[in-house]
């Protein structure tokens, strides 16, 4: 909606750390507040009223935003289990050693290295709202730290590194968990 921040605080009368809340409704109309009298509201039948709802999945939302790291069948599905710490935290992708990974979404390159050993040479991207992706066993990395990536770019290419056969290991994980990628992937 293009609403100045503090002023949307200030209409729903939300504290400085400006948090909300699943189930909170917020008021859009900042037109209503009044500079004289900050924290007295207005309401205007004709402005939006949003709610935040307990049933919109945040990470399903981004699912049109996240691309495929690159071409292949995926070999291996993500079973990971949060609860037990345990199970396959990505998905593998099939490719041959040289062919193009790509970033799926825009972000900063935050690791580029190899300095853990199971996942080979290793890009590790920062994206908006706590989630990084990570592209593992590739035989060259085409981007370094800090470097700002979009989705769709050129990252690296695929390899064997840190394992003993040619695939993308992948991950997508939100404030460090693993989540399942075939769910926020474009297929």
């Amino acid at each position: 909606y293009n609403l100045d921040v503090e002023a949307l605080a200030r209409v729903n009368q939300i504290r400085a750390e400006h948090k909300i809340y699943v189930g909170q409704t917020l008021r859009l109309d900042t037109a209503s507040v009044s500079e004289a009298g900050r924290n007295k509201v207005q309401p205007n039948q004709n402005k939006p009223i949003v709610r935040v709802d307990t049933n919109v999945d945040i990470v399903a939302a981004q699912r049109a935003k996240w691309r495929r790291p690159t071409q292949g069948k995926v070999i291996k599905s993500f079973s990971y289990s949060a609860s037990k710490g345990v199970g396959h935290k990505g998905i593998d992708i099939q490719a041959r050693i040289g062919q193009a990974v790509y970033a799926s979404k825009d972000g900063v390159v935050v690791y580029a290295g190899s300095g853990l050993q199971a996942y080979g040479n290793l890009l590790i991207v920062k994206h908006a709202q706590n989630f990084l992706s990570a592209y593992a066993h590739n035989s060259r990395l085409s981007v370094a730290e800090g470097e700002r990536v979009k989705a769709g770019e050129k990252i690296a290419e695929a390899g064997k590194t840190g394992t003993t056969y040619e695939h993308l290991h992948f991950e997508i994980r939100k404030q460090g968990v693993p989540v399942n990628p075939m769910r926020l992937l474009e297929l």
